[in-house]
């Protein structure tokens, strides 16, 4: 530790196998590579969900994410989902998971891209308010 006070460096002699050195969380000037759009239209008398998802790159035009993924939750009671459209990338859903999964091979940067779809609802017996997971 006393060289850390002096210079804020880490010296360690590492351990045989895998570890963890550190881990850090930050909630000060974060820039985030997108923005993330969703809006949920729940319709229940119809027992449906439209929803719209826009993801938003916000880095240069110059630079590329590659092997996005967007997972956007839906409720336990899905039975089915049918997406509209998808911009760019390809989307489908995954039952077993309760997810939308949204993926794209290459994002440019800022470009944006829009997913629309219609989430059927199963009835349940109890109305119960769905508490959306974050995507």
């Amino acid at each position: 530790m006393g060289r850390f006070d002096k210079d804020r460096s880490i010296t360690f002699i590492p351990p045989d196998g895998v570890f963890e050195l550190c881990s850090y969380r930050i909630s000060e000037n974060i820039n985030l590579p997108f923005k993330v759009v969703p809006i949920f239209q729940e319709m229940p008398e119809q027992c449906k969900i439209e929803l719209s998802v826009r993801v938003k790159a916000i880095y240069e035009a110059t630079n590329f994410a590659t092997n996005v993924v967007v997972k956007i939750p839906v409720s336990p009671n899905t039975g089915q989902v049918r997406i509209f459209s998808s911009g760019s990338g390809k989307a489908k859903y995954k039952p077993e998971e309760q997810i939308i999964d949204w993926r794209f091979k290459k994002f440019q940067g800022e470009s944006e891209s829009l997913l629309t779809a219609d989430v059927q609802l199963l009835p349940l017996k109890e109305s119960k308010a769905w508490i959306k997971p974050p995507i």
